[in-house]
């Protein structure tokens, strides 16, 4: 937790808190003020400060947010009108608690082992009627000097943003692959994210994806919202978000209008990505899918051409997500300036939606105080010249395999000749097989004509010894019968 610049006034009746928290997210802040204790939580701010007099929240206390500058002001009334609070300049005895709230603090645990009250309703429930789990650790907030601020890297729209990730430890981590914003210099961002996503890149998930594009069909002929129609509408909540908006101009030299141009594509290139890939169904990993894919917004790259603005994402694309395919990064690409052709309201309508998704998907929020905020209020304002020039020049742009620099066309290669390999192989085996079968069937042929044969040959053997047989017989009756008839004719 950050503990927030700060400072305290007061009047007869109020105590008045000025808090400076320019990254705060608004949605989530609380107060708590009670006696001599006034809290207040924005994540990633905490502030808790131990007051000499005793306040209340009533129906007169009252805020405010600027959103320009980032304040919270919050005024609280005194119990007793009139008391005068000391010490309210000394910061850090503020944020001390005295010793007879250490004391409080610091009291023993008591454990129930067994309880038998059937009257006490809170058993099994947390308590925090004593407010304990307000006592975090603070220390006061490290302002960044101004030599920090003038030699520091900046980031932000338009690079106009330094030292916000100073007093920042681990808040941001899931958000911000740059290990460190505020020392990193601007020249070193692009050779550590090209470094990261050559490690990430999965040859497996990637080629997975490159021989079954039976799985991309339906994402390449998905119909997206900006393809249907050319009129747009803001939600309600949408519309708050521009009435809330601060009210300014941004006075962009010329090469911060090309950075801030580049970028916008960088940025629709993954909202455009989420939409196609879930079908124009949010998913709990859409925020993630936009704050991923765009090399501004996780690295906080600086696209200073068009053909970067175009490869970063792309090349990202191809890293991150569930679905890394060429011709989806190719489809998405034309989506962006689908979406540039329509002009400033479908941009902005797009650059709304990304803003309520980073707001409800912490610590993402902080993106919107970075970039997506400003990009909201400037697109508004932006010459539609200027956008149709930014379509027309990317119209130009033609990518191929090689420019993303992951060996794509390599891969493939060797893939093919592997799956060659193995259906010449498959093949080959076929091939085989019905040789071998060929051969069984034939040696399973010529066992049954031998078998016949030998069966017509038992047949005729036995058929010959029949006949002789009938022969014998015949021949001996032959002879027995002259035999008689001589023998009758000697008796005679």
């Amino acid at each position: 937790m950050i503990t927030p610049r700060f400072k305290v006034d007061q009047t007869d009746a109020d105590l008045i808190f000025t808090i400076h928290a320019p990254y705060a997210s608004i949605a989530d802040a609380e107060i708590y003020a009670d006696l001599d204790i006034f809290c207040f939580y924005a994540s990633p701010y905490y502030l808790r400060i131990h007051l000499s007099g005793h306040i209340e929240e009533t129906d007169a206390s009252k805020g405010s947010y600027d959103a320009d500058s980032g304040t919270f002001v919050l005024s609280v009334q005194k119990v007793t009108k009139g008391e005068f609070f000391e010490n309210l300049d000394f910061i850090t005895a503020l944020l001390t608690p005295s010793q007879s709230q250490k004391r409080d603090i610091a009291k023993p645990v008591v454990e129930v082992i067994d309880c038998n009250n059937e009257n006490d309703e809170n058993n099994g429930e947390d308590s925090d009627e004593d407010g304990s789990e307000w006592y975090i650790d603070q220390c006061p907030y490290d302002e960044p000097s101004e030599d920090f601020l003038l030699s520091a890297p900046h980031y932000g729209f338009a690079n106009k943003l330094s030292g916000a990730f100073q007093n920042f430890k681990t808040e941001f981590l899931e958000v911000v692959d740059l290990p460190d914003p505020d020392s990193t210099p601007i020249s070193e961002r692009s050779k550590l994210r090209l470094a990261q996503e050559a490690e990430d890149f999965s040859d497996d998930h990637y080629l997975a994806d490159w021989a079954q594009p039976e799985y991309i069909e339906s994402l390449l002929t998905f119909e997206c919202w900006w393809e249907k129609s050319s009129q747009v509408e803001y939600l309600d909540e949408e519309v708050d978000i521009l009435k809330d908006l601060p009210k300014k101009e941004f006075l962009l030299d010329k090469r911060e209008e090309f950075l801030v141009s580049f970028s916008l594509i960088d940025i629709l290139f993954g909202y455009a990505y989420n939409i196609r890939s879930t079908m124009g169904e949010n998913t709990v990993e859409s925020a993630w899918t936009v704050n991923k894919l765009s090399g501004t917004l996780s690295w906080f790259e600086n696209l200073t051409t068009l053909r970067d603005a175009a490869v970063v994402p792309v090349r990202r694309s191809l890293c991150y997500p569930l679905f890394r395919h060429w011709e989806l990064a190719m489809k998405v690409l034309g989506d962006v300036n689908c979406i540039l052709k329509l002009g400033k309201k479908h941009i902005l309508k797009c650059l709304l939606e990304i803003y309520v998704m980073f707001n409800n998907s912490e610590p993402r929020y902080l993106l919107n105080q970075l970039y997506i905020r400003d990009y909201i209020i400037w697109i508004q304002k932006a010459f539609e010249s200027q956008i149709k020039s930014l379509s027309a020049a990317l119209d130009k742009i033609v990518l191929c395999k090689a420019d993303v620099s992951l060996d794509l066309n390599e891969l493939e290669m060797a893939a093919d000749l592997v799956q060659k390999e193995e259906e010449e192989a498959a093949a080959a085996a076929k091939q085989i097989s019905q040789v071998t079968l060929c051969e069984d069937i034939a040696t399973l042929s010529l066992s049954v004509k031998r078998d016949c044969e030998r069966n017509s040959s038992d047949s005729s053997d036995s058929e010959d010894d029949s006949t002789s047989s009938e022969d014998s017989s015949s021949s001996s009756s032959g002879l027995d019968s002259d035999d008689l008839s001589d023998k009758e004719e000697e008796n005679k």
